[in-house]
């Protein structure tokens, strides 16, 4: 079998509804979810105060959700045979068969604890950054599990909608297809927040543009999840991991990356890429050979 067959055969799904059907309801969520966001950041074009953003944004992350159980309510999307969408299933809520979901977990885990060490460790070895814990850095360690599952419960708002929902609907475009144009919509849906953060003196210029690069890259393991377990609980974890983990790393183990001069800043942004790359690719081929990989 040719690379093409096998792709064509692990990495696609018969379509889960019409072609048509499942255009008209991603086009009504990208119009639906851009709007809320842009209202939602607007305040700050007109000198409001960015904090309110801190409350709003947790709570936004159900949008994602409210939307597809909206458009699902609406549009009522049927598949091939007739009959009406489960919305349970589409969303890739059910957490059987169990084994690929652990599997998926322990996977990702293993994954984004040894991304920000890998990299730290790298840019202090090139004298980009320095490495040293912070005071606060040993307190806080405690605190990472709890925090981890209570950002579950704000990732699930999200996941069930990106790498749950649409994936499903839009899986017949195969694994590359599917995982480009949701992860740049996603990508593409935080700009407005990043962008009011630094229109607020909050963030960075650089720094918006590297957490969108960022999030491309994180958005291929999150698929790659999805498509190897057919569950989207790994991917909920992981996205709360990644917020979680890579800040308590980053924010307590090397100099402030707002400290870093330009030159040091991108060698050490290159090097953070460099190891996103090596951990997608890892999640590729794992979700290439996984027997049940499916959407």
């Amino acid at each position: 079998m040719n690379p093409h067959q096998f792709q064509q055969r692990e990495f696609q799904q018969r379509p889960t509804a019409a072609p048509r059907t499942a255009s008209r309801f991603f086009g009504l969520y990208v119009l639906i979810v851009m709007a809320a966001v842009v209202a939602a950041t607007a305040p700050v074009l007109f000198g409001a105060d960015a904090t309110y953003l801190g409350v709003v944004t947790p709570l936004f992350m159900w949008v994602p959700a409210a939307t597809v159980l909206l458009l699902h309510l609406v549009l009522r999307p049927r598949g091939p045979d007739g009959e009406r969408l489960p919305l349970f299933r589409t969303a890739a809520l059910p957490l059987r068969p169990v084994r690929p979901v652990v599997f998926g977990a322990l996977v990702i885990t293993a994954g984004l604890c040894l991304l920000p060490v890998v990299t730290i460790l790298a840019g202090g070895a090139i004298g980009v950054i320095d490495v040293g814990a912070t005071p606060e850095a040993t307190a806080l360690i405690p605190l990472i599990v709890p925090t981890v599952i209570v950002l579950m419960v704000s990732t699930l708002g999200e996941e069930s909608a990106w790498r749950g929902y649409l994936t499903t609907l839009l899986g017949p475009r195969g694994f590359w297809g599917t995982t480009l144009l949701i992860g740049g919509l996603w990508a593409l849906w935080h700009l407005p927040l990043t962008g009011a953060y630094w229109i607020a003196g909050d963030m960075a210029g650089r720094e918006v543009l590297t957490t969108t690069v960022n999030l491309l890259l994180a958005a291929v393991a999150l698929s790659a999840l999805r498509f190897m377990t057919g569950s989207v609980w790994p991917a909920v974890l992981g996205h709360a991991l990644h917020n979680a983990l890579l800040q308590f790393a980053y924010s307590n183990f090397m100099t402030p990356t707002r400290e870093l001069s330009d030159a040091a800043y991108w060698t050490f942004t290159a090097v953070a890429w460099t190891m996103w790359i090596v951990l997608d690719a890892v999640l590729v081929l794992l979700a290439h050979r996984r027997p049940n990989s499916r959407v």
